[in-house]
C-alpha cells in the first residue's frame, strides 16, 4: 500500500483545483469534489455522495449507516425500523405505538441477520400506508389508524404541539402504499 500526502495544486480528470492542503489520501478514489485539512482513508468518493465502511451520504440526501437486519425476513425500502432491543448494532419494525423511530431502511432484499444501510437523518424514502400530501408530517403509526401496519409510516396533519411519533415532514404528494420523500428530524 501507497500513502500520498498532497500539498499543492492537483489537475487530474473530473478534478482541477486548486490547494489540497494538509490532506492524506490512502487507498481511495475521488471523482469531481474538493477536500482541505482531513484524512481519508479506504473511502470513496463520486460527485456528491460519500460512503465508508460504516456510514454513507445517499444520493437523495439522507445520512445512512450500516445496521443488521433484525426484522426476520429481507429488507423492504423505506420499512421504518427502531432498535432492536435483543441485538446490538442491529434494527426491527418499528411497531405500531411505538414512541421512537430509529431510521428507514434504505434498500430491500437484504437478508435477515445481514448489514443493511439505514437513513438516520437527512432525505429518505419513506413507505406510507396512507396517501400522503406534501408538508403533511410523517408518523409512526397508531392503534387508532385505519390499515396500520409496523414497519409503514403514516401521513397525518402537522400537529400543533410536538409529538414523540413524528419522523419528519412529507417533500412531496403520494398515494398510499409507495415510496415518498421525507425530511428525518
Amino acid at each position: 500500500m501507497v500513502d500520498l500526502t498532497l500539498r499543492g495544486t492537483i489537475e487530474a480528470t473530473g478534478y482541477s483545483g486548486g490547494p489540497v492542503a494538509g490532506t492524506t489520501f490512502t487507498g481511495t478514489t475521488f471523482t469531481g469534489t474538493t477536500f482541505t485539512g482531513t484524512t481519508f482513508t479506504g473511502t470513496t468518493f463520486t460527485g456528491t455522495t460519500f460512503e465508508g465502511a460504516k456510514i454513507k451520504t445517499t444520493a437523495e440526501g439522507g445520512l445512512a449507516v450500516k445496521l443488521t437486519n433484525k426484522t426476520g425476513a429481507a429488507s423492504i425500502k423505506g420499512t421504518i425500523v427502531g432498535v432492536d432491543s435483543a441485538a446490538g448494532n442491529a434494527f426491527d419494525l418499528t411497531a405500531i405505538d411505538a414512541n421512537y423511530n430509529l431510521g428507514v431502511v434504505y434498500e430491500s432484499g437484504v437478508a435477515d441477520g445481514a448489514e443493511c444501510w439505514v437513513v438516520v437523518i437527512g432525505i429518505a424514502e419513506v413507505l406510507m400506508k396512507n396517501d400522503a400530501t406534501l408538508g403533511q408530517q410523517c408518523r409512526i403509526p397508531l392503534n387508532t389508524d385505519t390499515g396500520k401496519v409496523a414497519g409503514y409510516a403514516m401521513a397525518d396533519a402537522q400537529a400543533a404541539t410536538a409529538s414523540v411519533y413524528k419522523i419528519g415532514d412529507i417533500l412531496e404528494t403520494k398515494t398510499a402504499d409507495t415510496l415518498c420523500k421525507v425530511l428525518l428530524h
